[in-house]
């Protein structure tokens, strides 16, 4: 009886010759595809890509992007393609023997009814034109080996292995050459006993112990495709077992992305999976925005983690015109100022301590030492900003504001939805002009609003726009799967209001030119290849 192990040998035997190729053939796709090209390969052969997409928490084309995890992901990978390559082996061999037994026992069963009528032929003295079925006649064509005798045939033995289902095949094949004599005899007498009816009755019955001989090799065949089949069965659950795990580890893991996290892909790539078919808004773009906004919600020492929430709340300057910004830049103008004081009065205590330290050990003459205290101190007023005269801290103020960040255009303080411009605004430098929308709800300030989350949304367009990015039930700015998917919603708005092109409805999420042009270089960027197929 063949074994599993002989089925796989065969078939890698079979397959050497077209490695070179194969791994030519991926390299190729690896570089137009952000694809993982050999795991999806063998997914694909395997049969188990939709239970590999199923068993992850990611979006479908995301489950198979290629990521450079660790050691242990990596080695984990191998031997998971390896797992795939003997099941795909054990499996077919099962499928194979399944249908060869299939076709083995139909065409029996035709034999046997073949054998009937020719059996009621004699008895009832009578010629039937007996027309084999396609199998019968495609089997006898395609399994007879070339010069083999009738015996040889029906000897079954397939070099030192003894496979039923091959023996059956081969005797099948000998049984068929058999009826097709008798057959031909009848029709060249025009009499069922062709002359010798004992004859033919003996033929028959020796060809009937034939095809007992086929259903015990049926079922000895039956037996054989049952124990590959438990053992493709057990492997498939092995590699089901496998996938969540490995699943978990590609997560955090660095993609072909431009070394993204696939978690931050994902993000992107669900988001714009939620949008309507006919919206121009791309993942890409979404990555982009993402990019600019908040370095992919890394911004300030955040980190992305497995769910798509930060760890860090990301958080904008308040849009209060400015005057924050100022009061702070002001604040510490003067902070430094005093601290110059204050080290300044340091250093002349410092001075008068080691003067009077002079005069009590050296008895240096006190209007000697005046007159150089007074030299000194003029020598100081020269070069000094402040030399003894009192601080003045009108000095250290700003006179024109030259110094102070420019403001962009104001905004109205009450945003309607479908002012694309007021919804988001010029909050790239952060000092528009909005009241508090949120009661500080979302961006910790009751006095003004700032953008909020990786996605950088104004509180008030938040609440339009907000969306269940990752179908946990929370809808959550500093979360980037809800963050991108709001975004795409409120781009696809945009896209139907001002125009198709990126470069157009882009200036309703910021109103800057440069904004746009960085927005769709990155866009661009990770748009030069294409993410996974799923066909």
């Amino acid at each position: 009886m063949a074994t599993v192990a002989a089925s796989v040998a065969l078939a890698q035997e079979s397959n050497a010759g077209d490695v070179d190729d194969q791994a030519a053939a991926r390299a190729g796709a690896q570089d137009a595809s952000y694809e993982d090209v050999p795991l999806a390969a063998a997914l694909r052969s395997a049969g188990l890509l939709d239970d590999w997409i199923s068993a992850g928490s990611v979006a479908p084309e995301s489950a198979l992007i290629l990521v450079d995890g660790s050691p242990n992901y990596l080695s984990q990978r191998d031997q998971f393609m390896e797992d795939l390559r003997a099941y795909e082996i054990v499996a077919g061999a099962a499928r194979s023997r399944a249908e060869r037994l299939d076709s083995l026992e139909s065409t029996t069963a035709e034999i046997d009814n073949m054998m009937g009528v020719l059996r009621q032929d004699i008895v009832s003295n009578t010629v039937s034109i007996i027309t084999p079925s396609d199998s019968v006649v495609l089997l006898e064509a395609g399994v007879s080996p070339a010069g083999e005798s009738s015996n040889e045939r029906r000897r079954g033995w397939t070099g030192f292995t003894f496979d039923p289902t091959a023996v059956g095949e081969r005797r099948l094949v000998a049984v068929i050459a058999d009826l097709q004599a008798i057959t031909d005899d009848v029709e060249e007498s025009g009499s069922p006993v062709g002359g010798d009816g004992n004859a033919m009755a003996d033929a028959l019955t020796e060809l009937a112990v034939h095809v007992e001989d086929l259903r015990m090799l049926s079922s000895l065949g039956r037996q054989t495709a049952l124990v590959e089949q438990l053992t493709a069965e057990a492997q498939r659950s092995q590699l089901l077992a496998a996938m969540p795990d490995l699943h978990a580890q590609r997560l955090m893991a660095p993609t072909s992305v431009e070394g993204l996290p696939l978690v931050t892909v994902d993000a992107y790539v669900r988001g714009a999976a939620t949008l309507d078919p006919a919206c121009p808004v791309r993942w890409n773009l979404l990555a982009g925005i993402g990019r600019v906004e908040s370095f992919h919600g890394t911004i300030g020492g955040s980190t992305v983690q497995s769910n798509g929430g930060v760890t860090e709340p990301i958080l904008g300057p308040l849009l209060d015109g400015g005057a924050t910004e100022r009061e702070a830049a002001e604040a510490a103008e003067i902070e430094a100022a005093l601290l110059a004081v204050e080290a300044e009065v340091e250093a002349d205590a410092i001075a008068e301590a080691e003067a009077a330290f002079d005069r009590a050990i050296w008895g240096s003459d006190p209007l000697d030492q005046a007159e150089e205290d007074e030299e000194e101190s003029a020598q100081g007023d020269e070069t000094s900003g402040f030399g003894s005269a009192p601080w003045n801290a009108e000095r250290l103020s700003k006179d024109d504001g030259s110094q102070a960040p420019q403001e962009t255009e104001e905004q109205d303080q009450k945003l309607d939805p479908d002012d694309e411009e007021a919804l988001l605004g010029s909050k790239g430098n952060g000092f528009a002009v909005i009241e508090d929308t949120d009661e500080g709800l979302l961006d910790g300030n009751a006095d003004w609003d700032r953008a909020v989350g990786p996605m950088q949304f104004i509180p008030e367009t938040w609440t339009y726009w907000e969306t269940d990015g990752n179908a946990d039930g929370v809808m959550n700015p500093q979360n980037l799967y809800d963050s991108a998917a709001s975004a795409g919603r409120f781009l696809c708005h945009l896209s139907r209001t001002r125009g198709e092109s990126p470069a157009i409805f882009v200036l309703g999420y910021n109103s800057s030119k440069t904004y746009v042009d960085n927005v769709m270089t990155f866009a661009d960027a990770y748009g030069a290849k294409a993410l996974p197929k799923l066909d």
